[in-house]
């Protein structure tokens, strides 16, 4: 993917009417894809490399699941649940080491099921996205609370 295409892609997203297509399409029982943009959850997403396969929320989400939200800021963002209570969670990249959170589950708006890598597709329970999910949690400093902190 050309450069001017990923900006494209980024204003995009940031906009509703996209994303509305988006949840559209997805309570239609599609699957829809996304080329991934931004480096907050590299090494596992890269830009220019993967696509994420979104699907509808049909259950509450679970930790580690990777999951497109809405930020109070409007931001359309992709990231791990690092935790859950009640209504609200808790996300962050697989980059960083802040977490985000509370977030309500009213912002939420689809879960990614897979990951295209080229032409090769990897579902949540390929080899490489467990590895990718146990390497996140595993490099999360013990002892931080929500705030990242």
């Amino acid at each position: 993917m050309k450069e001017a295409q990923i900006e494209e892609f980024r204003k995009k997203l940031t906009d509703d009417g996209f994303v509305k297509i988006i949840m559209y399409k997805l309570s239609a029982g599609e699957r829809v894809v996304l080329a991934v943009t931004g480096k907050s959850m590299l090494p596992f997403l890269e830009e220019g490399r993967d696509s994420v396969i979104l699907g509808k929320l049909q259950k509450r989400p679970k930790r580690g699941d990777i999951v497109l939200y809405r930020r109070k800021s409007g931001a359309y963002v992709l990231h791990r649940v690092v935790k859950r209570k009640k209504n609200s969670y808790w996300f962050s990249g697989d980059a960083q080491r802040k977490i985000e959170g509370p977030v309500s589950e009213n912002s939420l708006i689809a879960v990614c099921t897979g990951v295209l890598r080229g032409e090769k597709e990897y579902s949540k329970n390929s080899l490489l996205w467990l590895s990718y999910k146990r390497r996140f949690f595993k490099t999360k400093r013990k002892g931080e609370n929500e705030n990242g902190k």
